[in-house]
């Protein structure tokens, strides 16, 4: 009877431990999982942040593409009124500045092209003018310089005003049918 008892008893060993074993298995295969589930997750965040950055950067040389492209007649005149008529500044300390009266505008004749170039929209939707990139160059040159004089006030009425005048009208000029319209 003690032998059966002893058998009764390493059997009961053996089953503890074997219950012990599939525990520790099912514990280390639970972990694998959860470690392999991990890692997974780490993987696709990782993609996830790749294809992401991947975006950003196309997005990114897309808008400079942009930037440098030569801009239409309407885009150049709007970047225009609101880069560099926003960059402008004038000083205010008197003391700094010139005195007498600016230039007398009384009698001064202006073209009225506005109609005309309506008419011809094969014109200003072509890209013939000065990129955003140039403009912002304009723009850097000009925003810490304020206009303290009849001369600043010429060199800022030049860089802004008169090269771009002069590129639109270099372009007028370049088309044949508009060279004749406005007689130039």
């Amino acid at each position: 009877m003690e032998e059966t008892i002893a058998e009764l008893r390493r059997q009961l060993e053996e089953e503890r431990q074997g219950r012990a074993e599939a525990q520790r298995r099912e514990e280390e295969e639970r972990q694998a999982r959860e470690e392999a589930e991990r890692r997974e997750e780490e993987e696709k965040k990782a993609r996830e942040e790749a294809e992401r950055r991947e975006e950003e950067e196309k997005k990114a040389r897309e808008e400079a593409e942009l930037r440098v492209q030569p801009n239409t007649l309407f885009r150049l005149l709007d970047r225009c009124h609101t880069s560099l008529s926003q960059a402008i500044r004038v000083e205010t300390d008197a003391t700094l500045t010139t005195q007498g009266d600016a230039t007398d505008l009384v009698n001064r004749l202006y073209p009225k092209l506005w109609r005309k170039l309506d008419r011809t929209g094969a014109f200003t939707s072509r890209p013939l003018f000065p990129s955003d990139t140039q403009i912002d160059y304009v723009v850097t040159n000009i925003q810490n310089r304020p206009i303290y004089s009849q001369a600043s006030l010429r060199n800022f009425e030049r860089d802004t005003v008169d090269n771009f005048v002069e590129k639109v009208i270099k372009a007028l000029r370049d088309d044949e049918p508009l060279r004749y319209e406005f007689r130039i």
